[in-house]
């Protein structure tokens, strides 16, 4: 019964990490552009945030969703820095890159692309409100079901990760593809995401 806490925030970090996010996005960059090292690490601070974002949902739960309800101003706010990037990856030349490293820290970038993503936070919400059904997880919870619920959805977040980073490397060396072209690939799929959010707050 307690393993079921573990394998449940597993199974739902593994689901809510499939559909393509920006921390998805980041380190399969990183990785295509040779940057195995620091795919990691993003990968490692994604896992922190995605854990982050489940505790939110835990302790606040439909609070976190009422909020972000009745403000959706903040959902069209991430859905323009969405669609902004995109457009930057898509215009962004080869000319432009640079051989500097990376200035700030990876863990604390893949920690934030992570956590400031609203949609998931509710993904979080509705998922733990329809596990409830099955499991009492609240912060009346003991903190040990608490801790192997969370252990999961690191473990199942950074294993999400990991499986980009490995496809993005069988991927790097089978193509010959130049990095404009995956700078396009990447535009291309945050454009997608900010047209598919907002397909859905307008249509729902």
């Amino acid at each position: 019964m307690i393993l079921l806490y573990f394998t449940s925030g597993l199974l739902l970090a593994l689901l809510g990490a499939l559909p393509p996010g920006a921390s998805n996005l980041a380190v399969v960059k990183a990785s295509l552009e040779g940057r195995f090292e620091q795919s990691q690490k993003l990968s490692l601070g994604a896992g922190f945030g995605e854990v982050a974002l489940a505790i939110m949902a835990v302790v606040f739960g439909m609070v976190v969703q009422d909020f972000i309800g009745m403000h959706l101003w903040v959902q069209w706010a991430l859905l323009f820095v969405f669609a902004g990037v995109g457009i930057y990856f898509l215009s962004f030349r080869e000319s432009q890159r640079t051989k500097k490293k990376p200035t700030s820290s990876q863990y604390l970038t893949g920690f934030l692309l992570s956590v400031v993503n609203p949609p998931v936070l509710l993904y979080w919400v509705l998922a733990i409100t329809l596990l409830q059904s099955f499991l009492t997880l609240n912060k009346q919870s003991s903190l040990l079901l608490l801790g192997l619920f969370f252990v999961g959805v690191f473990l199942g977040k950074i294993t999400a990760l990991f499986g980009y980073t490995r496809l993005a490397k069988g991927w790097a060396k089978n193509s010959s593809s130049k990095p404009q072209k995956t700078n396009k690939i990447i535009g291309i799929a945050l454009l997608s995401i900010a047209s598919v959010q907002a397909l859905k707050l307008v249509l729902v």
